[in-house]
């Protein structure tokens, strides 16, 4: 999606839209603890979406993995009726 057409909508110049979307992206991580002392560790995303900027283009993605219920469910019914027929 073109970022003009996002800052359009948000009736702000590319700019202000620009340094926003740099802002969101920075507060949307935060440092995780792995090893070592209570200041090591790695920057790692809190938001359910990412994105990044090229050539004047937002291109966006959903970081959230679905889960398949239907296949959660299916074999929940399988292992039920394993149970129910003993085996």
């Amino acid at each position: 999606m073109p970022i003009e057409k996002l800052a359009a909508f948000c009736e702000l110049s590319v700019e202000e839209f620009r340094i926003h979307l740099h802002q969101y992206k920075h507060k949307g991580n935060q440092k995780t603890w792995t090893d070592g002392t209570a200041l090591d560790g790695e920057r790692v995303p809190t938001v359910d979406v990412d994105f990044y900027l090229d050539n004047g283009m937002i291109h966006i993605a959903d970081v959230k993995v679905a889960r398949n219920f239907g296949q959660f469910f299916i074999a929940s019914i399988h292992k039920m009726q394993q149970q129910k027929s003993g085996r």
